[in-house]
């Protein structure tokens, strides 16, 4: 991803530092049952490839000190496994009789 403007500093535009706001919070989020809820619920839009790659680059860019990084990824793994519960719950409920439905 390749963000660039004319004048970043008259625009007060730092990618780096937006990225790391951003993904600052999801840690924060990933805490609260309700998010990780919404999360497993919408299950088919999120993608768990995308949630770890972007732990991978966040460290290899340096773009959060070692700590946070390990803190989003563990942030990844608990929405990632929400999200596969979810995936294993609509299977059960796919294979479900109609009289239980």
């Amino acid at each position: 991803l390749d963000l660039k403007v004319k004048d970043p500093k008259w625009f007060r535009f730092d990618p780096r530092k937006i990225v790391s706001l951003a993904v600052r919070t999801l840690p924060r989020l990933a805490a609260l049952p309700a998010f990780v809820l919404a999360c497993a619920s919408e299950a088919p839009k999120l993608s768990r490839r995308l949630l770890q790659r972007t732990g991978e680059l966040l460290q290899r860019r340096s773009i959060l000190p070692a700590q946070e990084c390990e803190e989003f990824k563990r942030a990844v793994g608990k929405l990632t496994a929400a999200l596969e519960e979810a995936v294993n719950i609509d299977d059960v409920i796919e294979d479900a009789p109609d009289d239980f439905l």
